[in-house]
């Protein structure tokens, strides 16, 4: 069930939960949650740590990171971090 959790803090905690009551597929809850904050694709960087939640931000449109480890397989997200702070020191 969606829920607007209020006003995120400055170091940037959860504020939207989505779930799968909202909708059994990935890309559609990505969708749910790009719509309810008000953001694009475009500005939109989806990052986990699994290659099938690389699929879903694909098809959400969204750029898309992996986290932890090196891609297998025919599916490459757009940026690989091995470690999570290589992801912080990127973007920031």
């Amino acid at each position: 069930m969606r829920r607007d959790l209020g006003q995120a803090p400055p170091w940037g905690a959860v504020r939207l939960l989505v779930t799968r009551e909202d909708s059994l597929e990935r890309a559609v809850q990505l969708r749910i949650a790009l719509r309810s904050l008000v953001s694009s694709p475009k500005d939109t960087l989806f990052t986990r740590d699994r290659l099938n939640d690389v699929v879903c931000g694909r098809r959400a449109g969204d750029d898309t990171a992996l986290v932890g480890r090196e891609p297998s397989g025919d599916m490459k997200p757009d940026y690989v971090f091995l470690v999570l702070i290589m992801l912080k020191d990127r973007i920031v």
